[in-house]
């Protein structure tokens, strides 16, 4: 869809109709959203495997490989404001590229599914986990949502640096819409594996 969206006349509709926007902006979101094409399936793999390792009690890797995307994300960003005449697809492309790398590493990351695992939490008087294991197994979680949150602050920063900053953060923020939007089918599809994942046999089949 994301394809269809930036290279078909469907594309027109949905940014130049629907949304309203034209001229140099519809050019730039239209380049734009053929870099993110990948972003639908990488969202769904990473998805994916962020849910059997929540599940197996591993969240250490999920915010050290959002880390390294956002290295990466931002790396990317510059070095191809720096070498080329900058644009929305910039935004794009940097993302394709740190969300490709993200993906990778939580795919690759061991999932401690079997190992035996206390609850993370426990009703008031149970046994349960002491508030240090319980801040060990949630402060991942939070640096990694903080970290996804600051990626469209960093291609906004890096954008407006380059020769028609106007245009280019336009663009991305109507593709950024876009994406998101056909994203969100498979972008929570880590409950999938949160509920699903007790055992290696589950986890294969997530």
């Amino acid at each position: 869809m994301t394809l269809l969206v930036g290279a078909t006349r469907l594309g027109d509709w949905v940014l130049g109709g629907l949304i309203g926007v034209s001229g140099d902006v519809l050019e730039e979101a239209r380049t734009a959203l053929l870099l993110l094409s990948p972003v639908p399936l990488l969202t769904a793999v990473r998805a994916a495997h962020q849910g059997r390792l929540v599940a197996g009690h591993r969240t250490q890797p999920i915010a050290m490989a959002m880390g390294i995307r956002t290295a990466v994300l931002a790396l990317a960003a510059v070095v191809l404001t720096l070498l080329t005449s900058g644009g929305a697809w910039v935004g794009g492309a940097a993302f394709s590229v740190g969300l490709l790398v993200e993906t990778v590493l939580v795919a690759l990351a061991r999932s401690g599914v079997g190992a035996p695992a206390g609850p993370v939490a426990s009703e008031e008087g149970a046994p349960g986990v002491s508030e240090a294991r319980l801040l060990r197994f949630s402060t991942p979680l939070a640096v990694n949502t903080l970290l996804w949150w600051s990626t469209p602050l960093l291609i906004n920063s890096v954008l407006a640096r380059s020769p028609f900053p106007a245009e280019a953060i336009a663009a991305f923020i109507v593709v950024e819409a876009v994406a998101w939007f056909l994203v969100a089918p498979v972008g929570q599809l880590q409950h999938v594996g949160i509920a699903l994942v007790d055992c290696k046999r589950a986890h294969r089949a997530v």
